[in-house]
């Protein structure tokens, strides 16, 4: 999600500016799932394949961080 209300072509135009090469939430999680925007950044969400929050990370994040996270969920073996 974009802290500054960025939407559309807008937001994509700042992907591709800025390189973002993982999954971004287009819309205000509020109104997706019902979850107040991060209080800390940099925040990872990881979502399931029915859209439903699993866990929230807080701070930066390593790849073996974010696995081990999806370990614990049941997502990743």
């Amino acid at each position: 999600m974009h802290f500054d209300d960025a939407q559309g072509e807008l937001l994509l135009s700042d992907m591709r500016q800025l390189q973002v090469r993982f999954p971004v939430l287009l819309s205000d999680p509020a109104l997706t799932w019902g979850q107040a925007r991060p209080a800390v950044l940099p925040s990872t969400w990881l979502v399931d394949g029915q859209r439903t929050v699993r866990k929230v990370l807080t701070g930066p994040q390593t790849a073996e961080a974010i696995a081990s996270a999806l370990r614990e969920q049941g997502v990743l073996e």
